[in-house]
């Protein structure tokens, strides 16, 4: 399914690519502490650049912790973190540590 713009629309496909920066992101150098606040009431420490996008993000949980990727909801906030996002656009603020909360849909 294509939409006006001649993006193809479907399902999100298992990531298996390694949790980088985008080298193009003008952000992607500054790093950030991010903590993710597992369901099972677990926080895990994480050392990010301020490019990865959140699906990014999902990718390293689905790794280092097993979660399915497309069950993961990501919220900064209370507000939730969109998978094209990077950390910049969120926005988070790389002079504090991000506190991500991770739930499942």
């Amino acid at each position: 399914m294509s939409g006006k713009l001649g993006l193809k629309l479907g399902a999100v496909p298992k990531r298996e690519a390694p949790v980088e920066a985008n080298e193009g992101d003008a952000a992607s150098g500054q790093d950030i502490k991010v903590f993710f606040h597992l369901p099972s009431g677990t926080v895990l420490e994480f050392e990010a650049k301020m490019g990865l996008t959140v699906e990014q993000l999902k990718a390293f949980l689905e790794q280092k912790e097993g979660l399915a990727f497309d069950t993961l909801v990501l919220t900064y906030k209370d507000k939730p973190m969109l998978d094209p996002l990077t950390l910049s656009d969120v926005p988070v603020d790389p002079s504090q540590d991000c506190h991500v909360t991770v739930s499942k849909k």
